[in-house]
């Protein structure tokens, strides 16, 4: 039996043939039928009754929305893929009250596709987008930004509770996977311990990015501790930037200057193979844990006025510094001492 469904925005859905023979059978074309009337919680609704493991569907915006938080999940569920796109222009979805506009659960995966901007807000309480345990949130070509919160955690390695990931947070098992688009404009608020302006990676998360940009976030730091204007690798979570952008993170009214715009606590995991860190108002990397870089550019002090870091390119809780730009060929190791290690 071959079934089409058709909701409210648009949703394009691939569909299996059930009980047709294996062999020489053609799987049905992608089928797309636009109706009006529903919001995107309605399509996400009519998912969340029909939705059958291994399928992948998508979302055709055609209005701006204005949205109160959506928890999205799917009992019994897994592989299930739902891209979320624009009839044509840019569509805004906005978080209307307090809390996550979008939280992505286990068995999911949501893309965000090309003039998709999912906008926060400036008095919120809680990260714009939390990817949980077996989830996985895709940016390609989207937009995440315009949020002032942060999501509440307790770290096991230190014992303390902190706030992080106004943009993103990437909890214990979640996955974020940056192809293009945009994390801009976030901020974590002033607080005792605030980390992640544009992304918090939790234990065991993953934050892969080869392309985009990740810009003008910050940690609102006027008194406690703070880490990572853009990027905050926890202990036990994993950063592996191949490619993209990150700069211009950091600027603003703050009374100190947290650690990095890419922090990496100890125990945690930042691989860079590729991408460029620059123009932040902050260092480069600021490691704890492991860094291992053996591609891509992070500008020093020394480089011109647009492109260079605050004060150096990578520094170490230890000791260890690269003041100048390490660039394409220079490889950094924080696990080694000297020149080996890639250190003044």
């Amino acid at each position: 039996m071959r079934r089409i469904f058709t909701i409210g925005l648009s949703i394009v859905l691939i569909t299996l043939c059930i009980g047709c023979p294996l062999e020489g059978r053609l799987e049905p074309p992608s089928i797309t039928k636009t109706l009006t009337g529903m919001s995107l919680p309605a399509a996400l609704s009519w998912i969340k009754d029909h939705a059958a493991s291994n399928s992948e569907y998508t979302i055709i915006i055609e209005n701006n929305e204005s949205l109160d938080p959506l928890n999205f999940s799917l009992k019994n569920k897994k592989n299930v893929t739902i891209t979320i796109k624009s009839s044509n222009d840019n569509k805004i979805i906005t978080l209307n009250s307090l809390g996550s506009l979008l939280t992505i659960e286990s068995g999911i995966t949501f893309i965000l596709e090309d003039n998709i901007e999912m906008r926060g807000r400036n008095d919120n309480n809680a990260s714009l987008i939390t990817i949980n345990s077996g989830g996985t949130l895709i940016i390609n070509g989207g937009i995440v930004g315009n949020n002032n919160g942060g999501k509440g955690y307790y770290n096991s390695y230190s014992g303390l509770y902190y706030e992080g990931g106004a943009g993103i947070f990437v909890s214990d098992g979640g996955k974020l996977i940056m192809q293009s688009g945009y994390v801009i404009n976030n901020i974590t608020p002033s607080g005792y311990r605030n980390n992640g302006g544009g992304v918090f990676i939790a234990g065991n998360g993953i934050f892969e990015m080869s392309g985009g940009f990740v810009s003008d976030n910050s940690v609102d730091y006027s008194h406690g501790y703070g880490c990572g204007d853009a990027v905050c690798v926890s202990s036990n979570g994993k950063f592996v930037l191949r490619g993209g952008i990150i700069s211009h993170n950091g600027y603003g009214t703050r009374q100190y200057i947290p650690r990095g715009c890419v922090f990496v606590d100890e125990g945690g995991n930042f691989t860079m193979t590729g991408g460029e860190i620059s123009g932040n108002d902050n260092r480069g990397v600021y490691s704890i844990g492991y860094f291992n870089k053996t591609g891509g550019i992070i500008y020093g002090a020394n480089a011109n006025a647009d492109k260079k870091n605050r004060d150096y390119a990578v520094y170490v809780s230890d000791g260890k510094k690269r003041t100048g730009t390490a660039n394409e060929s220079n490889n950094i190791d924080t696990s080694l001492n000297g020149q080996s290690g890639g250190w003044d």
